[in-house]
């Protein structure tokens, strides 16, 4: 299997534990250089400032119902760091599970994963060493269910029919709603956004080893702002073709610039 298409099954895969857990993509695009390289833009509503709690070493929460949370968020979180690489091995693999197979992360979701790990160490009462391999578990096991592989093969096609290989939000809900996935409706939240961005420099080991970088953004990219607006003016007219939209886009950010 290509670079390119192992790419797509591991930004894929994230994207639909994303959305299985309320959070949503802004905009995705793979890497033709290394699999381990796409970057996947995800807002994560109001999960935003305790995810922040989660991923800063030795930070925490301010009281327990915060911590309650916090320790769901963190599990959310372990899922999506790992999800991405179980998918492309498990589609590279024919779909065959080994017992013996080797996983390949990039490094960074490595040192993501651990801080994930040592704060439901210090928080969680009932974590054990065994919980990441419990998670690797259920991954593969959700891998071979038809309601997440179904909407992951979909994306996967729809992201190699791209020229720059790269969606949008409304790409992405549009391809989920065809294989009939169905997640709750959000507003988009444009205070923070938890950016997924894969590491590079792919390490090897024989358990696990992860792939992005989260950071926090107080405001929203220039990609993020055209997502945005086109799907608001999708949701007001959906006939339009995508000249149209990228003109009304221009017209507005004009309008923005001239009044602020």
């Amino acid at each position: 299997m290509e670079t390119l298409e192992l790419c797509a099954y591991h930004e894929s895969g994230r994207i639909v534990k994303a959305y299985m857990h309320g959070y949503i993509c802004e905009q995705s695009q793979l890497s033709e250089i290394d699999a381990g390289s796409g970057k996947t833009i995800l807002n994560s509503g109001n999960d935003a400032a305790l995810i922040q709690i989660v991923l800063q070493r030795n930070a925490n929460p301010a009281n327990t119902e915060n911590t309650e949370k916090a320790i769901l968020i963190a599990n959310k979180l372990m899922e999506i760091f790992s999800i991405g690489t179980c998918a492309s091995v498990y589609y590279e693999n024919d779909k065959n599970l080994d017992a013996d197979i080797e996983i390949i992360f990039p490094g960074q979701d490595i040192s993501q994963l651990e801080l994930i790990m040592s704060f439901l160490r210090k928080n969680d009462p009932t974590y054990t060493e065994e919980k990441l391999n419990q998670v690797l578990n259920s991954n593969f096991s959700l891998l071979q269910k038809a309601d997440y592989s179904k909407p992951i093969e979909a994306l996967v096609q729809k992201f190699m029919g791209e020229l720059e290989f790269k969606l949008n939000r409304f790409q992405i809900e549009d391809t989920l709603k065809s294989v009939g996935f169905n997640f709750p409706e959000k507003k988009v939240n444009v205070g923070y956004s938890v950016s997924l961005t894969e590491d590079k420099q792919p390490s090897r080991t024989t358990v696990v080893d992860a792939n992005a970088e989260v950071e926090t953004k107080s405001s929203i990219n220039d990609d993020v702002l055209n997502t945005v607006l086109s799907n608001f003016i999708s949701s007001l007219n959906k006939d339009l073709s995508k000249e149209e939209i990228s003109a009304s886009i221009t017209f507005l950010k004009d309008v923005f610039n001239k009044f602020g």
